[in-house]
């Protein structure tokens, strides 16, 4: 009889044992386990998903990195995330627009579908740092989207940047995470079927302290330009948006009318810019003409006539005007290293 009675005890005991184990098997497999950290500078690549699902990160010692998450997309698809980093500078806001473009658009049918599409034609997925469409934390100052694709039948390579405003280019591969040489790129492969792929992100760099100044001088440029009535320029220090230069004596342009066409940073900066920082490259193209010709021979913008100065808190100093060395060997300065 004793017999029987330590045997119902020891089923007694292992019940509650067996039920504990399922319950933690059933936990696991349904977090969604995004597998990204929780934001830059964390210093963790792990990051915890809904119901504590599991995904590693491997960024650059940086919250988000490159990682997937076990069951955090639908059997058939394969669920991308993308983010851009803002918590240094902070001025990112919903009326910027911030926009994933790449070789990619937004399937009309679903938004949260993407096709590929290698002209680069749009729509491009939206960014958010509300808590929804993928992000992770509202009002971070993380921008977040997840979509998601069908899964391909053979490796396929992503190539990507991001613009803001619907047409300004943000983009820069050495400030993305893990640092990127040009544009962006993530591989999807069958085996990420039904995983959350984390896709290189950008870190936008603390903006700083040194103006820069840039003079294009028409009477001596390279090059057929008629119209030299207007003079503009563009460039990485306003995300490649088209600003007026002034030849009227004004925004530290030295002698109105002597076609001498002057760009101020400082009296030019944007809702979202601001000066240049230190260790900085800005690159820059003129435009002459109401046309908005640009200012390029053999397809590539010369120095002839071209003059800029950076003030890096003792007043303005001509600084040499260097070039790309590769791509589109766009003309630019450089700022002194970060101390």
């Amino acid at each position: 009889m004793k017999s029987w009675k330590l045997l119902f005890a020891s089923l007694l005991l292992t019940v509650p044992l067996a039920l504990t184990n399922v319950a933690c098997g059933d936990d696991d497999d349904s977090g969604e386990g995004e597998g990204e950290g929780e934001g830059e500078g964390e210093g963790e690549g792990e990051g915890e998903g809904e119901g504590e699902g599991e995904g590693e990160g491997e960024g650059e010692g940086e919250g988000e990195g490159e990682g997937e998450g076990e069951g955090a997309c639908d059997a058939g698809y394969v669920c991308i995330k993308f983010f851009i980093d803002d918590t240094i500078n902070k001025k990112y806001d919903a009326a910027a627009t911030l926009e994933w473009k790449g070789a990619f658009k937004v399937d009309p049918a679903d938004g949260d579908i993407i096709v590929a599409d290698s002209t680069w034609g749009g729509p491009f997925p939206k960014l958010y740092d509300d808590g929804t469409h993928g992000d992770t934390t509202a009002a971070d100052n993380i921008w977040e989207v997840v979509v998601k694709m069908v899964t391909p039948a053979a490796s396929t390579d992503l190539e990507y940047g991001a613009q803001r405003l619907g047409s300004q280019w943000i983009w820069n591969g050495a400030d993305a995470v893990p640092p990127q040489e040009g544009n962006g790129k993530v591989t999807i492969t069958p085996a990420d079927d039904g995983k959350l792929v984390a896709a290189p992100g950008l870190k936008v760099p603390a903006l700083g302290t040194v103006d820069m100044k840039l003079e294009l001088d028409t009477a001596n440029i390279e090059g057929t330009f008629d119209d030299k009535s207007v003079v503009k320029v563009k460039g990485t220090f306003n995300s490649w948006g088209l600003v007026d230069c002034v030849d009227d004596g004004t925004k530290g342009d030295a002698t109105a009318a002597d076609g001498i066409w002057t760009f101020t940073l400082s009296e030019n900066v944007g809702t979202y810019d601001g000066l240049l920082g230190c260790g900085t490259q800005a690159q820059f193209v003129f435009t002459i003409g109401a046309a908005d010709a640009e200012y390029k021979v053999g397809g590539q913008p010369p120095t002839a006539g071209v003059k800029a100065y950076l003030n890096e808190g003792a007043g303005f100093a001509e600084a040499t005007i260097g070039r790309q060395p590769d791509g589109d060997k766009n003309t630019l300065v450089e700022t002194a290293a970060c101390q």
